[in-house]
């Protein structure tokens, strides 16, 4: 899939994903293009992964209202029972990763809810978007 392969060519260095999970996003964003409704990617890192969900999107036609929840300071509801986080991960990010991300890509950026989802966007939830 052209497509994919540009996007991943972009993209590679903002995700954490391998590449089969990328096609794997890539191919069930295409599945539910044809599907109403806002698209909601929670813990985004570097953005790679919500931006090859856009770019299925966008290849197969439809852009919608798309968001984006990190807290871009890490893990930080890791727990006891939790056995691969002890804190702190994944801080290595911020806002501007996904805005230079995404104009490589010519992708409109998504509206970023920063902070502990769903925690600080009850209001979002609850209204609908």
């Amino acid at each position: 899939d052209i497509d994919f392969q540009n996007a991943y060519r972009v993209a590679k260095d903002f995700t954490l994903v391998d590449i089969y999970r990328w096609y794997e996003l890539y191919s069930l964003a295409r599945q539910i293009s044809h599907i109403q409704g806002a698209v909601l990617e929670v813990g985004v890192w570097r953005g790679g992964s919500s931006a090859i969900i856009q770019s299925a999107l966008k290849n197969s036609g439809i852009l919608r209202n798309f968001y984006i929840a990190h807290t871009f300071e890490g893990v930080i509801k890791e727990s006891d029972k939790d056995t691969l986080y002890l804190g702190g991960e994944h801080a290595d990010t911020d806002e501007n990763y996904i805005h230079i991300l995404y104009e490589k890509l010519n992708l409109p950026v998504p509206r970023i809810l920063k902070g502990v989802f769903p925690d600080d966007h009850m209001g979002l939830i609850v209204s609908g978007y």
